[in-house]
């Protein structure tokens, strides 16, 4: 069953640089399980695949708007430098149930401190259910996206929130490929959901499925090792032809489970955000 949880917090001293981004974000997640469960958080460290995705910082005052169209440009994000007394949130989802039960003792539980690079953060509480305001806490079970995904819609737009890039070959691909967006959905989706979707879908995805429209911004990403090229902004997707409504259900399944796996490389240090629009 995947969560999605959004930690509301409160700088408890001047938090800058790689603390904020990158391997920063994996490691306070790491850290959180640790304190936790720490026979879990090594079993995470060493997974192949990661079991959760992490969001950068956001200032409270700028609400995650799932609404309209949205741009990188309009959400801030303070990745260089949180002052003191700021308040912030990020945004947490476990693709694996017992990752939740192992956080279940602090969501909804209010002050509670973790560490930064020896810096305190003040977690104030914690969503995992819509709120009137913030509809990026939730969560499903894989069931009901399967079953809930529409039969009939052949066309959808994706929202990629933050910085999103892929590896290709030796090199790094800062566009919205089909073929990479949709085989990484399908990948987790069959590493995590242990219900098996039609054996034919990968080749579906390689000969129908096309990038019809797009407004993406390029943007740069700093990470270990140097700078990585990446963009952000909508991409909207057709799968072309006559399809059985099977074929069609798990097209848009894919798409509503982006909401909770990301998209692309790095979902566990802050990149690939993506919702449904």
């Amino acid at each position: 069953m995947p969560y999605s949880l959004v930690f509301h917090c409160t700088a408890e001293a001047d938090l800058e640089g790689d603390v904020l981004r990158g391997k920063g974000l994996r490691d306070l997640v790491l850290r959180l399980f640790d304190r936790l469960n720490p026979k879990l958080s090594q079993q995470i460290a060493r997974t192949r695949q990661s079991p959760f995705t992490v969001s950068p910082f956001f200032a409270k005052r700028q609400p995650l708007e799932p609404k309209g169209e949205i741009h990188g440009e309009d959400y801030p994000l303070r990745g260089q430098w949180i002052e003191v007394g700021t308040r912030c949130r990020f945004r947490l989802t476990l693709l694996e149930e017992k990752l939740y039960h192992t956080l279940a003792g602090v969501v909804g539980k209010p002050d509670f401190l973790l560490s930064m690079d020896g810096k305190a953060l003040k977690v104030n509480e914690v969503f995992s259910s819509s709120q009137e305001t913030d509809p990026w806490p939730r969560c499903e079970t894989y069931q009901q996206l399967r079953d809930e995904a529409s039969p009939t819609r052949k066309e959808l737009r994706l929202q990629f929130v933050t910085p999103t890039t892929f590896s290709r070959h030796r090199g790094t691909l800062p566009l919205p490929d089909p073929q990479m967006v949709f085989k990484r959905y399908l990948r987790s989706w069959n590493w995590f959901a242990f219900l098996p979707l039609s054996t034919d879908l990968e080749r579906l995805i390689d000969h129908h499925i096309f990038l019809k429209d797009f407004r993406i911004s390029a943007v740069k990403c700093v990470k270990e090792g140097g700078v990585r090229p990446a963009f952000t902004g909508w991409s909207r997707f057709i799968l072309a032809g006559r399809h059985h409504e099977k074929h069609i259900r798990e097209f848009n399944l894919l798409a509503d489970y982006s909401f909770y796996c990301g998209t692309g490389d790095y979902t566990d240090m802050g990149m690939g955000v993506t919702q449904r629009l």
